[in-house]
């Protein structure tokens, strides 16, 4: 879809407050409730691009700094708290000096987070006792859909409750809960994963451990998609990597947390412990991440000027705007890439409101959606190469 608009809307033929350049942080990060691009504030000039390791430009808000904690709120902390650092890329955290306190960055965007699909459908609630006395040992390989995640205690007389081992690539999602009750523990065989996806509550009770004697974080990811506070009580510990957009992580009584995590507040009470990864992030495909920052410049919008003259862009109003259907043919090349070369892209010459005396019809903006099925792990890419504004919003 094109939308013309004549030189004189205020967004167009403007030199930005900034001066010319690429400009950050104004446009909100998700579509807005028309399905539309929104202007969020000021943002700023890009002085020098952030990068990926490969010298990629990337937009700043994807910058992961494994030496600072992506977070919305200083940390609510009780005496005797510790919070240090150490690199599980170097073994374990028993094995290391653990170094200072991390850095904190309260700005930072939250994810939005999304549950796997195609999932099958739940089974139900998930129940695990403990092993032995005819139960059979409780080792999970496949993964599972349940309404509830819920491990049996131990008694009080038990040195150890219920043992759950991971043995291969598992996944779990979780309509509703996902609990481990007294001193239950979940181990991994060598090579072996677990993702956690969790709609409410997260919580691992009295003694209960997670990964700890692996102790390598990376084998152990868990997403809150919901807003319940998350919970490790009573002297557990877990080592992990948490993602909770919209929650925060409490460690209570003697519990010890080590791992990255990102989410909106952490709280810590009397004699627990964060000991924040400083080791690279990976991503999904289990590739190290290792950005490099980029500096910002000027506060500016970049030449727009307010939210209102910004709707406009994405939207037909009568009497700012004309609009017509364009269409773009993306062709396979011989490297099996869908592409478009357009080397001038003068799409409305002469047509709605017209060139206004100039030798092309300058002052548009134009929308394009598109259906793709991207499949992870295959070094798939879109790039776009232009002149001016873009932004690319996917699913």
């Amino acid at each position: 879809m094109v939308r013309d608009f004549t030189r004189s809307h205020p967004d167009f033929n403007v030199i930005p407050s900034g001066g010319y350049g690429h400009f950050a942080g104004n446009i909100s990060l998700n579509l807005g409730a028309t399905q539309s691009p929104t202007l969020v504030g000021s943002g700023f000039r890009v002085t020098t691009q952030w990068q990926d390791q490969l010298n990629q430009p990337i937009a700043p808000h994807m910058f992961m700094n494994a030496n600072v904690i992506a977070i919305g709120s200083t940390p609510v902390r009780a005496f005797d708290v510790t919070i240090d650092v150490w690199d599980s890329s170097q073994g374990p955290f028993i094995s290391q000096i653990p170094g200072p306190e991390p850095g904190y960055n309260y700005n930072a965007p939250m994810p939005i987070l999304s549950e796997p699909s195609p999932f099958p459908a739940s089974t139900g609630n998930a129940f695990f006792n403990k092993a032995g006395n005819g139960n059979p040992a409780n080792t999970i390989t496949s993964d599972i859909h349940c309404n509830s995640f819920s491990v049996q205690g131990a008694k009080s007389t038990d040195l150890i409750g219920t043992v759950l081992v991971i043995d291969g690539d598992v996944t779990i999602l979780v309509e509703n809960d996902f609990e481990l009750s007294k001193k239950a523990h979940i181990n991994f065989t060598a090579g072996s994963s677990l993702t956690i996806y969790v709609k409410d509550l997260f919580k691992v009770s009295q003694e209960s451990a997670i990964n700890m004697l692996a102790e390598d974080p990376t084998r152990f990811t868990v997403y809150n998609l919901g807003t319940t506070q998350m919970k490790i009580n009573q002297g557990s510990a877990v080592c992990g990597n948490f993602y909770s957009p919209n929650a925060t992580l409490h460690l209570a009584q003697d519990d010890q947390f080590y791992g990255k995590y990102l989410g909106t507040g952490l709280i810590l009470d009397q004699d627990s412990g964060f000991h924040w990864d400083t080791s690279p992030y990976r991503d999904s495909c289990n590739n190290t991440v290792i950005d490099l920052r980029g500096t910002a410049g000027i506060l500016s919008t970049g030449g727009i000027t307010d939210a209102t003259t910004f709707s406009h862009w994405f939207q037909d109003f009568l009497g700012v705007n004309l609009s017509m259907i364009h269409s773009i043919d993306m062709v396979r090349n011989g490297d099996g890439v869908y592409q478009a070369l357009i080397t001038e892209f003068h799409p409305i010459d002469d047509r709605l409101l017209g060139n206004e005396g100039d030798a092309h019809n300058f002052y548009f903006t134009f929308e394009l959606q598109a259906n793709f099925i991207y499949r992870s792990c295959q070094n798939k890419f879109f790039r776009f190469n232009g002149s001016d504004d873009a932004w690319l919003f996917i699913d």
